[in-house]
Formats: structure tokens, C-alpha cells, sequence
């Protein structure tokens, strides 16, 4: 679903969460989407800060992917930014997201993250 479109009519576009053992395919899937339309190499990446990742979801329209979640406060940081579009302003500028995140999971990883969060 495009990101312009949720945003207009329900004022929100959720992060679509991929979660599952290794070796499932989430990764893949995601990789798999991104060559279709010539933006694997941009668009998937592990290891960004939040301020990277939301610059991205700025520059472009095509779903950013975030792999392997190992930290739920930038992935919780990530979301908040761009659940509702929200406009983000830094010392760098004003941002505002023009697409959304997916996340990808390891569910023994996930699992531990949210154990350790509460």
C-alpha cells in the first residue's frame, strides 16, 4: 500500500513486521520486492541509526527495510517518525518521511528484545 495514500486516508501507515526462525525467508522476501524495482542495494539495510534511517524514508518513496531488529529503542524511535508522517525538524533541516519501514525478526531474537524492554 503507498505510504501518500494511507496517510491521507487514515492518518497512519503502520510498519508491516516480518517475524519468524532463521532461515524462513524474511530477508529474502524483502530483497526479493526491492529487486523488482531496482532498489535492493538502497533500500535494505542493518546497523542505522534512527536519524539515517528516517533521512532515508525522506529522500525516497520506496519502503525502506530494516533487517535483524537488535535494538527496539531506535526500531521504536523509527516507527514513532513515520507512523504518522510525522515532520522532523534537526539542526540539519526538516524531514518529513515519504514511506514507511519494514521490519524483519529473528522470533528468539524478538522475543528477547521485548523481554528486556519492559
Amino acid at each position: 500500500m503507498h505510504y501518500q495514500y494511507c496517510l491521507e486516508n487514515f492518518q497512519q501507515c503502520p510498519s508491516p513486521l516480518a517475524v519468524g526462525p532463521k532461515g524462513t525467508g524474511k530477508t529474502t522476501a524483502g530483497k526479493v520486492f526491492l529487486a523488482l524495482v531496482g532498489q535492493e542495494e538502497k533500500n535494505l539495510a542493518r546497523k542505522l541509526t534512527v536519524a539515517e534511517a528516517i533521512s532515508h524514508c525522506s529522500k525516497s518513496s520506496f519502503p525502506y527495510i530494516y533487517d535483524d531488529l537488535d535494538d527496539i529503542t531506535e526500531v521504536k524511535s523509527l516507527i514513532n517518525n513515520t507512523f504518522n508522517g510525522q515532520v522532523r525538524i534537526t539542526t540539519r533541516g526538516t524531514w518529513s518521511p515519504k514511506t514507511g519501514c519494514m521490519l524483519t525478526a529473528n522470533t528468539e531474537r524478538l522475543l528477547a528484545l521485548l523481554s528486556d524492554f519492559q
